[in-house]
């Protein structure tokens, strides 16, 4: 039988924890899960009705990425063949997993596969995954495996190949901008990333009502800055130019239409950008070297 680590990360997940866990067939599969230093009853939870789940639990927030490669060097350690990562929000069906298994047995150049993630709440299919796969043109009722340049990771079946080569996520994306990241370096490595379109499951990511400070909005910024920059698919100068263009393109938008808002959030992000040049040059570095941040 194949070898599947369910990989989640959890913080405060009380809402969802019971339809997420409920959800992996732990007769079949193993599930290993990483708590961030939940402050409500998420560690009690696990270890009260989750026997058969791997769990470690963090002292502090390690985010998305970091909290991850926990479970992705486990994988390595003990000869998984295939790694889910599975959202904290995010539930699976009862053949997601093997119809994950049989496409990527079928296509192995594809290093990650998404199943379609759906969400109940809004109805159909999650909006954030529907716009990347617009912006891929996917025919999201193919019946096949699409290709895709990116796809959010709230739910990604890797093979032990990608893991192997890959590595794990960079540690420079402390949350949010990981994902976008990690495809760029599959791509580098020739991985191909796919939404398998036969396959359902679930993402009920909330839709956040409350708007972003001025503070978050650079910091999501900078890490689109620091993405282009760090994108090992091209020189480091080439990737300068194309920060340079965005910045370039955002502030001209901005004076246009008289956004001092939009002035200062650009340009201070594109500040605090440069503040991590030498980081972001020592990672590009980093990031291709195999198992890179593993």
């Amino acid at each position: 039988m194949d070898k599947v680590l369910v990989i989640i990360v959890t913080y405060n997940a009380h809402d969802w924890i019971h339809q997420c866990l409920n959800s992996v067939d732990m007769e079949r599969y193993d599930a290993f899960v990483v708590d961030n230093a939940s402050t409500d009853d998420t560690r009690h939870i696990l270890k009260t009705e989750y026997p058969k789940a791997i769990v470690r639990t963090m002292d502090k927030n390690l985010g998305f990425g970091q909290a991850n490669n926990i479970g992705l060097r486990y994988a390595l350690d003990n000869g998984y063949d295939y790694v889910l990562l599975l959202n904290q929000d995010a539930w699976l069906l009862p053949d997601t997993i093997e119809k994950l298994i049989a496409a990527q047995k079928q296509h192995p150049k594809y290093w990650v596969l998404s199943p379609l993630q759906m969400n109940t709440a809004q109805g159909g299919i999650e909006r954030h995954f529907e716009h990347f796969c617009k912006q891929s043109n996917v025919d999201v009722y193919s019946k096949k495996i699409e290709d895709v340049t990116f796809i959010n990771a709230a739910i990604w079946f890797m093979s032990k190949q990608c893991v192997e080569i890959v590595g794990g996520f960079d540690s420079i994306f402390p949350h949010y901008g990981e994902d976008n990241d990690y495809i760029r370096r599959v791509q580098y490595w020739g991985g191909q990333i796919g939404v398998e379109t036969a396959t359902i499951a679930y993402h009920e990511h909330p839709i956040a009502n409350k708007e972003m400070t001025l503070e978050q909005e650079i910091y999501r910024q900078r890490l689109v800055y620091m993405g282009i920059w760090k994108d090992i698919n091209n020189s480091a100068v080439r990737g300068i130019i194309a920060c340079w263009s965005v910045l370039c393109r955002k502030l001209m938008k901005s004076l246009l239409h008289v956004d001092i808002k939009g002035l200062n959030l650009y340009w201070h992000a594109w500040v605090e950008a440069c503040s991590l040049k030498k980081e972001i040059i020592l990672h590009r570095q980093l990031s291709k070297r195999k198992g890179a941040f593993l």
